[in-house]
């Protein structure tokens, strides 16, 4: 049986709980998946003492881990909630197609957890994008086109990617496109270092180290409910 088993943004505490140790308990292997998101080191070297083993993408992306699910109990912890990644829509049916038993155990992710302490109302988020290393004006085009139609943006920031290049190329983009300057900037959700701050992109940089990992929300046209809430809670 293959498990995928979210272990949310505060991973180390989230492992130790009950019902999710409950589960453990039954797998005689355990992975933990470094590749779709990103994972703090302290945090790593605390669950290999644990006895897991830490999954690269060669590993998530290969045969191997259903091979071993054919006749093991074996999970894959995966940070934030399962699924919203497509690597692992591929692992779930590739395990249907070759009549592997699955199961899949949710915990919160970054896409819920940042809309909810944002402030902003969520139907009013649109589509959302990742930046990567390269200056590629597509992912920020998605931003204008919800900012056209009053919608938020979700900015999610490729965990491999120095954080500072990331911030300088949304400001290129903004130049370029006419994009908002004005973001909520989110790092550490769910944790005791969790980080919202309301303000203008550029005043972010240089990223501090301890905002890693992050993501930020470029606002539309703020209802009157939204902009009391941000300007009292987040702005700086």
């Amino acid at each position: 049986m293959l498990k995928l088993i979210g272990i949310g943004l505060d991973h180390l505490n989230e492992v130790k709980k009950q019902a999710i140790v409950n589960e453990l308990c039954e797998c005689t292997q355990i992975f933990l998946d470094t590749y779709t998101n990103f994972i703090s080191k302290e945090t790593i070297k605390n669950l290999e003492q644990l006895g897991i083993k830490t999954a690269q993408r060669e590993f998530v992306e290969s045969e191997e881990i259903l091979i071993r699910a054919q006749t093991e109990n074996v999970a894959l912890l995966v940070s934030g909630d399962p699924l919203f990644a497509t690597t692992h829509h591929s692992l779930i049916i590739a395990a249907h197609n070759k009549k592997i038993r699955w199961k899949v155990i949710h915990n919160i992710s970054v896409h819920t957890a940042a809309l909810s302490i944002s402030g902003l109302q969520c139907y009013r988020f649109g589509r959302t994008t990742t930046l990567t290393q390269d200056f590629l004006l597509s992912p920020f085009e998605f931003i204008k086109k919800n900012i056209e139609n009053n919608l938020h943006s979700l900015v999610l920031a490729d965990p491999s990617v120095n954080l500072n290049h990331i911030i300088n190329n949304y400001i290129r983009a903004s130049e370029e496109l006419k994009l908002p300057r004005e973001v909520i900037i989110l790092s550490n959700l769910g944790t005791e270092k969790q980080f919202v701050r309301y303000s203008n992109i550029e005043n972010f940089l240089p990223v501090k180290k301890e905002l890693r990992p992050f993501c930020f929300i470029v606002p539309a046209k703020l209802h009157f409910m939204e902009k009391e809430f941000i300007n009292s809670i987040h702005a700086q």
